[in-house]
C-alpha cells in the first residue's frame, strides 16, 4: 500500500499534474496543468496549439493576471492560431524550442496582445526545396502578429517564413487612427525571412527595432538568394511615427528597409506614411536597394552609419526615392558596387542632405548612371557635403538640383 501511494506521488509529481494557474505562475506547456485537457507534445506532428492557448488562457485568468508561459525543448505543431493574452510572457530555451509551420494551416502562429512578451524560440516553415525558377510559398500568414501594444519580442529565430513578424492592430488601418499600437520593443531577431521580414502599419506611438540580423540562415542557394533579391524585404514600414531602426544587417534583399505606403488605401494624415524615422546603424548587403522611399509625405529621416554593398545585377542605390515631400539627411555612408545609382531621387519638393561619406564605386552596368542622380523635379534639392568618391565608371553628379560642398574625387577605387 506504501508503495502503491509512493508511486502516485510520484507520477504526480511527473506529470506536472499539481500545476496550477495562481500568483506568479510558470507554466509548463508539457505539464499537466488542472483546467486543460491536453499537454503539449513537441513531437512536431500532434497539434499543439491547443494546449498552449489553454495555459495562456489560465494565466491571463489568475488574481496575478498574467505569468510565464514555459516551452521547453521540442518541435511544436500548430493547427491553430495561439492568441496570447495581457501580461503574458511566452518562453522558450532558444532555438531547441521551435514552432514549425506545415502547409495544413497557414495562418499565424502567435497573435500577441497588449503586455505581452516573446522570447527564446525559433520558427520555421515547410518551403519548396530550391532549385531553378524557385520561389517560397508566400500564402502563409505572418510567424507573429502584434495586435496590441506595449509588447516585447526578444531573442527570436525567424529560420524561414515568408513572412516573419507583423505590427499591425485587427482594425488597422483607420482614418481616425482608432485602432493603433505603440510602444513595441523588438531585439535580436536573425533569421532569413524569405518575403518579408518584419511589416509595420498604423503605429502611433513609438517603435523602437534593434539587432536585427537577416542572413542566408536556411539556404544559401543561388535560386533561394536570386528570389529574395528580386522580389523580398528586411523591413517594411507604412503609417509609422516617430520609429527607431539600429543595428540592422540584411543580406541579398530587393530592399534592406522600406519606407511605403499602407497596402491598398488612398493615402492621406491619417494612413500611409513614415514620420520621423531614425537609422542609426545598418548594413545592407548583397542587396539590389539599401533604404527605399515611395510614399509621399515621408519626412525627417535621419540615417546615419550605413554601409552598402550592391550585387549585380540586383543593385540600383543605397538611398531611392521615388515620391514626393521627402526630407532626409544620410550621414557617413560607405557605398559601393552599385549597378546604377548610389543616390536616386525622383519626385516634387524633395529634400536630401548626405554628408561624410565614401561614394566608392557605381554605375558598374556601364549604362551610364551617375553617383547621384535626380529627375529635376520642381524643388527638389540634393545636397553633398564632406564627402570622398571614386569610380571611373561615370559622372558623380546628375545636372542640376545636386549641389556640392567639400566633395573631393579620390583616383580610382579607392580602399
Amino acid at each position: 500500500m506504501k508503495a502503491f501511494v509512493g508511486l502516485l506521488l510520484a507520477l504526480f509529481s511527473a506529470s506536472g499534474a499539481a500545476q496550477t494557474a495562481n500568483l506568479n505562475s510558470v507554466l509548463d506547456v508539457k505539464n499537466a496543468v488542472r483546467g486543460c485537457a491536453t499537454i503539449a507534445t513537441g513531437d512536431g506532428t500532434t497539434d499543439d496549439s491547443l494546449a498552449f492557448q489553454c495555459r495562456a488562457n489560465l494565466l491571463a485568468s489568475t488574481t496575478n493576471s498574467g505569468g510565464v508561459l514555459h516551452i521547453p525543448a521540442g518541435t511544436y505543431f500548430f493547427a491553430h492560431t495561439v492568441t496570447i493574452p495581457t501580461n503574458v510572457v511566452v518562453e522558450g530555451v532558444g532555438e531547441a524550442s521551435t514552432i514549425v509551420q506545415t502547409r495544413a494551416y497557414l495562418g499565424e502562429m502567435f497573435k500577441l496582445s497588449t503586455g505581452t512578451t516573446l522570447k527564446r524560440v525559433k520558427f520555421t516553415q515547410v518551403q519548396p526545396t530550391p532549385g531553378p525558377g524557385w520561389a517560397p510559398y508566400q500564402d502563409y500568414a505572418f510567424q507573429v502578429a502584434v495586435v496590441g501594444s506595449r509588447v516585447n519580442i526578444e531573442d527570436v529565430m525567424l529560420l524561414n517564413p515568408a513572412n516573419g513578424i507583423r505590427i499591425q492592430s485587427d482594425t488597422c488601418p483607420s482614418a481616425n487612427g482608432l485602432g493603433a499600437v505603440g510602444q513595441i520593443y523588438i531585439n535580436n531577431v536573425r533569421g532569413q525571412p524569405l518575403h518579408q521580414g518584419i511589416v509595420i502599419d498604423c503605429a502611433l506611438d513609438i517603435i523602437r527595432i534593434n539587432d536585427i540580423h537577416f542572413w542566408p540562415f536556411w539556404s544559401g542557394d543561388t535560386s533561394v538568394l536570386n528570389f529574395t533579391k528580386a522580389a523580398s524585404f528586411g523591413i517594411r514600414s507604412y503609417r509609422n511615427d516617430n520609429p527607431f531602426f539600429s543595428q540592422i544587417f540584411t543580406y541579398g534583399y530587393y530592399t534592406g528597409i522600406e519606407f511605403g505606403k499602407t497596402p491598398g488605401n488612398i493615402q492621406s494624415i491619417a494612413t500611409g506614411y513614415t514620420s520621423r524615422p531614425r537609422i542609426n546603424g545598418f548594413d545592407c548587403d548583397s542587396c539590389a536597394t539599401g533604404i527605399r522611399i515611395s510614399a509621399d509625405y515621408t519626412n525627417g529621416v535621419l540615417v546615419n552609419k550605413m554601409q552598402f554593398c550592391a550585387t549585380s545585377p540586383y543593385a540600383y542605390a543605397a538611398l531611392t526615392i521615388t515620391a514626393n515631400h521627402v526630407s532626409a539627411s544620410v550621414s557617413q555612408l560607405d557605398a559601393t558596387n552599385a549597378a546604377n545609382n548610389i543616390i536616386y531621387v525622383d519626385g516634387d519638393y524633395n529634400y536630401v542632405l548626405v554628408s561624410d561619406s565614401f561614394f566608392r564605386e557605381w554605375n558598374v552596368s556601364g549604362i551610364g548612371f551617375p553617383a547621384v542622380q535626380t529627375t529635376n523635379g520642381t524643388n527638389t534639392k540634393v545636397q553633398i557635403s564632406n564627402t570622398f568618391y571614386g569610380n571611373s565608371h561615370g559622372a558623380p553628379f546628375s545636372t542640376g538640383n545636386v549641389t556640392t560642398n567639400y566633395v573631393t574625387a579620390s583616383p580610382g577605387i579607392f580602399p
